[in-house]
């Protein structure tokens, strides 16, 4: 997963399915906002059904939003999410569970109401959601001392989520 620049010179994002011997499958790309907006995927996961997961930003015309897409194994587009938790947030990291949850990591640059309404600081915290298998958001948490970046999520046997940053 990724993204390129089309020919108007905005991001757009992909995913691309290859056989374990990297023969090219097929692929799939996300417009976002629409034809005007930059886009970027930074993390791709599977879940146990064969679903795939990608997360990223995409540009809601004044600032940036995570964004999670769903598809299926062969990359039809099956669900989306988007959190807007201030004035600019984006994702970096993605893992699933056994249960098929999703779990994004990422950074959020909050301001006072979204970030009273998320438990953030003002002005820019680590953040983790967790989505149902449908991007239905179950949760959300914070981390904040100073700034902070959300930049990995990892997942033990026993459903504890670690997200990583800096």
């Amino acid at each position: 997963a990724g993204y390129y620049s089309d020919s108007s010179g905005y991001n757009k994002w992909f995913v691309a399915k290859y056989t374990p011997a990297l023969t090219f499958v097929s692929s799939a790309v996300f417009n976002g906002m629409g034809q005007a907006s930059n886009d970027a995927a930074a993390a791709i996961t599977a879940d146990p059904y064969g679903n795939v997961f990608l997360s990223g930003y995409t540009n809601n015309g004044m600032s940036n939003d995570i964004l999670t897409v769903k598809y299926d194994n062969a990359l039809n587009y099956r669900a989306l999410a988007f959190f807007n938790g201030g004035t600019a947030e984006t994702a970096n990291g993605i893992a699933a569970d056994a249960q098929g949850n999703v779990y994004v990591a990422g950074y959020a640059d909050a301001a006072t109401q979204q970030a009273n309404y998320y438990n953030m600081a003002a002005g820019g915290s680590a953040i983790g959601l967790k989505y149902d298998n449908d991007l239905v958001l179950r949760s959300s948490a914070a981390y904040s001392q100073g700034y902070n970046y959300g930049k990995a999520v990892a997942l033990d046997a026993e459903g504890a989520a670690y997200i990583m940053g800096s």
